[in-house]
């Protein structure tokens, strides 16, 4: 091999290796730049968010749905108001005259309407844990963001019902805890756990499905009106799921409002339910969708999931 051509391998490697180094050090000051913008600005705008999405659902339900705790007595003598006393009001289902299934679905299908049109610029505007460990597992968001969005999201939610009850007058409270609004399976109507599982899963499904047309960038391209319409789409996903499972199990379809509706409450009846059924829901969906549904060749949904998403 003649000096000429040593020199000219020589040159080839080490231009790669300051090509790697370059990449490399483009990719680590992308990530500490971005760490604001593309980290905790998102999972600031996630707390926010589920805070204000628990305080008016909940606010709705609590503040039209709660009554005085005194029950009245089915020997007394008198009228309920002579007696001072009124309805009792039910942990699961809807007892008060005021409040319905569908005014519940309404509220949060319209408040998700509401955060969604408002932070989808920002954050994503995933506001439950089930979206964005399906968005995780299929590789659309990091594990660190994930995992960041999951606690923010539970942070928030806590809050929010934290709010729900700090508002209720103090009659209207059970031993100072938020008294209806919390989820637990109505086995005394003849619903079974397998049964709450399964609905939560197919109410998650439909939600999941929804987002993930929306997130489509064929479908985008393909019709205009998608994008413009998810916010909407999304949030009478959600109010179609609670028209069925409000009965059920006062309706989770969202881990984080459940765990914080279960704090201010204290209640953790069949807790797991709500969690592990509607991440199972929205994972299954995802990954469904990618597989039947996106456009794209599956070599390139294998690549991404394997690649991942870029920077935080």
């Amino acid at each position: 091999m003649s000096e000429v051509e040593l020199d000219a391998m020589e040159a080839r490697e080490g231009a790669k290796v300051d090509d790697y180094d370059t990449d490399a050090s483009a990719a680590k000051a992308t990530r500490e730049h971005g760490i604001i913008e593309d980290l905790l600005r998102p999972a600031l705008v996630e707390f926010v968010s589920t805070t204000l999405f628990l305080f008016f659902t909940l606010g709705h339900v609590c503040f039209n749905g709660a009554a005085v705790k005194n029950v009245c007595a089915d020997d007394m003598v008198g009228t309920a108001e002579e007696n001072g006393c009124g309805p009792r009001f039910g942990a699961v289902g809807l007892t008060a005259e005021n409040l319905t299934v569908e005014s519940v679905a309404f509220s949060f299908g319209l408040m998700i309407f509401v955060l969604v049109y408002s932070t989808a610029s920002l954050s994503g505007a995933n506001i439950n844990p089930a979206v964005t460990s399906a968005l995780m597992a299929t590789r659309r968001i990091s594990l660190t963001k994930g995992i960041l969005f999951i606690i923010a999201q539970c942070a928030g939610a806590s809050l929010g019902c934290g709010l729900v009850t700090a508002v209720l007058p103090e009659g209207y409270l059970y031993d100072d805890k938020m008294p209806i609004g919390f989820n637990s399976v109505d086995t005394k109507n003849g619903f079974t756990l397998g049964g709450a599982f399964l609905g939560e899963m197919i109410g998650t499904s439909i939600l999941m499905f929804t987002v993930m047309a929306a997130i489509d960038s064929n479908q985008a391209k393909a019709a205009d009106h998608i994008s413009k319409l998810a916010p909407l789409s999304i949030g009478i996903a959600v109010f179609l799921a609670h028209l069925v499972l409000v009965p059920v199990t006062n309706c989770s379809i969202n881990p984080a409002r459940t765990f914080g509706a279960s704090i201010a409450a204290g209640d953790w009846s069949d807790h797991w339910i709500f969690w592990l059924a509607p991440i199972s829901g929205a994972v299954i969906t995802a990954f469904a969708y990618d597989l039947l549904f996106d456009e794209r060749p599956d070599q390139t949904n294998c690549a991404g999931y394997r690649e991942g998403p870029k920077g935080w």
